[in-house]
């Protein structure tokens, strides 16, 4: 399960009062306590309708705040603006916790409308981001890199190092492309 392999690899960065920004079904907020999210559509009781570019927060109320699957979907405005909101909410010293798809080709993910014919991607992703990119947004808006990594999320992570192993031989026989993941935790300075 996802939820549980971004846990374990942020496990040290995770304190005090949790924020879950684009909460969806609740999952990271069931396994962490003092936990709640936000969401535009929310299926969780402890998750609010809230929006990322105004959250109903006072300022510096949370000590960690995730934001997993979310930064992709945002335009460039509403990017700027979720980060700041998402700053102003931090405590000074707490950490923001991000995973987006890594170096994502939107091209190959567009699909048409059969009844409009619109073009759009298939998961509504706006944003590409590699590790120069979100560095660079983030130090923009106060926060400084601790850990920055690139995982095969995007395919199973069970058996982490088994998976490693396997998606990269997959990758060199070019058998299957799976999405990476882009891993960071910043730190609000």
């Amino acid at each position: 399960m996802l939820s549980t392999e971004i846990i374990r690899l942020s496990r040290k960065f995770i304190k005090g009062k949790v924020l879950d920004v684009g909460a969806g079904s609740g999952a990271l907020i069931n396994k962490i306590p003092n936990a709640i999210g936000i969401d535009l559509a929310p299926k969780h009781p402890k998750v609010i309708k809230a929006d990322i570019s105004n959250l109903p927060f006072e300022n510096e109320t949370f000590s960690t705040v995730f934001a997993t699957e979310i930064l992709e979907h945002l335009d460039d405005e509403t990017l700027e603006k979720g980060l700041s909101e998402i700053r102003r909410v931090l405590i000074t010293g707490g950490n923001i916790i991000i995973t987006v798809p890594y170096k994502e080709n939107l091209k190959q993910n567009m699909v048409t409308c059969p009844k409009c014919g619109t073009r759009f991607h298939r998961r509504l992703h706006v944003q590409i981001f590699d590790e120069n990119r979100i560095k660079s947004i983030l130090e923009n808006k106060g926060f400084k890199v601790v850990k920055l990594r690139i995982l095969p999320i995007g395919f199973k992570v069970y058996h982490s190092y088994l998976n490693y192993f396997i998606i990269r031989l997959l990758k060199k026989l070019r058998i299957i492309n799976p999405q990476e993941t882009l891993f960071v935790i910043a730190t609000k300075i």
